[in-house]
């Protein structure tokens, strides 16, 4: 098996459902990378997947709460900081769009609603033209994996594999 992958780790980062009732048919969850760590080692990778999303299938797994989610990732959209003149920027903040099977769904709904009980953290904000419920998922391990030849159930094994590889916390 032959896969492209980018591994991240940070201390925290934002995981948002979508607020309205088509939300819950649609099965869509918002990711939020670099909005409360850098992801600095990772963001030309991200840039460049989101480049070649529309050819490609690309999918993210991440773990909340001793959980696993997995889907595939339907949009990004890149934030760039600027530096002292409008020419040179680079890359800062990257927003995902993923969609989950129903039951990774439901699980996420039940997560967020229990991280928002528990950490009092809940923010609603506008993305993707949707209006989205996030809350601060800490400890986030994430991995970002290219689909070649693979079923997706091998593809998400390989990824649990990763995660549980590259961490302590599972």
């Amino acid at each position: 098996m032959v896969v492209n992958v980018i591994i991240i780790s940070t201390p925290g980062e934002v995981v948002g459902i979508n607020s309205s009732e088509q939300g819950f048919r649609e099965n869509l969850a918002l990711l939020k990378l670099g909005q409360l760590c850098s992801v600095d080692r990772h963001i030309n990778d991200i840039a460049r997947i989101a480049k070649n999303i529309e050819e490609e299938s690309y999918y993210f797994l991440f773990q909340a709460d001793d959980c696993f989610y997995f889907g595939e990732i339907s949009d990004i959209d890149i934030y760039y900081y600027y530096f002292n003149s409008l020419k040179r920027r680079r890359p800062d903040i990257a927003d995902f769009l993923i969609k989950l099977s129903k039951k990774d769904y439901s699980k996420l709904v039940h997560t967020i609603y229990t991280y928002r009980s528990k950490y009092g953290s809940s923010v609603s904000i506008f993305q993707f033209g949707r209006m989205w419920t996030t809350t601060k998922v800490w400890n986030f391990k994430g991995v970002i994996l290219k689909q070649k030849s693979e079923s997706l159930e091998e593809l998400k094994e390989f990824g649990v594999g990763l995660l549980l590889m590259s961490g302590e916390r599972v």
